[in-house]
């Protein structure tokens, strides 16, 4: 049996390599990050907005979805999207790591968390 590290590990693999192909886009987001100009902080403001857009969202389609579903299985996503929150916040704090600590290191960690969530609420939603 494999154990929860080697799960979220495994997870982490598979789920990066789809999220890169089929995340969603945010055109709100990128309207910010063209105007930002590649000014990090103005880029980090951007990146912030952007998340609590994406969360939102997140937390409303959470919430429909669990009114949705039996307790059984209501129980089971609770606990799945309790292991996706570990899963994106250790891959985007590797999606950090690969910046070495520089100062794109904390736009990584925004751009990943947006990316995993935007994925999350397709996921989620179910073609809703």
């Amino acid at each position: 049996m494999l154990s929860r590290c080697s799960m979220l590990l495994a997870l982490a693999t598979l789920s990066a390599a789809g999220a890169a192909a089929a995340a969603p886009k945010d055109p709100v987001l990128d309207a910010c990050l063209d105007k930002a100009d590649g000014v990090t902080v103005a880029m980090h403001n951007c990146y912030a907005a952007g998340f609590q857009r994406a969360d939102a969202r997140l937390n409303a389609v959470y919430r429909r979805a669990l009114k949705e579903l039996e307790p059984p299985v209501r129980a089971r996503l609770v606990a799945a999207q309790r292991a996706w929150v570990t899963f994106r916040d250790l891959d985007c704090r590797v999606a950090a790591e690969r910046e070495a600590g520089g100062s794109m290191a904390p736009l990584a960690i925004d751009e990943c968390a947006i990316r995993h969530t935007l994925v999350r609420i397709d996921d989620l939603s179910d073609g809703k």
